[in-house]
């Protein structure tokens, strides 16, 4: 009997115990997630950055013949400025727009809070002012209508 009673006891402590870590456990998870994320995004950023300015400073000329896309992204890679195209925020992958003057990866939707908090943790990482405002990717909602060089992420 009272090994019924022990581990009837073990059962509900372990069952509590699973629970504590689904819900508290689960939340610190998300953070650390969305945290590693922002800095996935800014590091590859910065990767491309500087290999597109090695790439003007040595070929003097814009990689890719100077349209945006793929074009200047795979002709960085081809010429060994870049091992590879990093995988950017989502399947989108990077986009170098040189209309607009940047090189940005679309984290995702305005309406996944998700992808809100991955900007706005991105944004503090690199002290920008106002690190809770993410602004969409064309810009509208940015003063002067032009997102900067820097902003390290936008959103549909």
């Amino acid at each position: 009997m009272t090994n019924l009673i022990l581990v009837t006891l073990g059962v509900i402590l372990a069952s509590g115990a699973g629970l504590m870590v689904t819900f508290y456990g689960g939340t610190a998870f998300g953070e650390t997630r969305r945290n590693g994320e922002a800095s996935k995004i800014i590091v590859e950023s910065s990767q491309i950055a500087s290999a597109f300015d090695a790439f003007v400073q040595r070929e003097r000329r814009l990689p890719g013949g100077g349209s945006s896309g793929q074009s200047a992204l795979d002709e960085l890679v081809a010429e060994n400025y870049l091992s590879e195209i990093p995988q950017g925020a989502s399947s989108a992958g990077w986009t170098i727009d040189y209309s607009e003057g940047m090189i940005f990866s679309v984290v995702g939707e305005a309406s996944s809070e998700d992808n809100l908090k991955i900007c706005r943790s991105a944004r503090s990482q690199i002290g920008l002012p106002s690190p809770d405002t993410v602004y969409q990717c064309d810009g509208s909602d940015y003063p002067g209508g032009v997102l900067p060089a820097r902003e390290p992420c936008c959103i549909h």
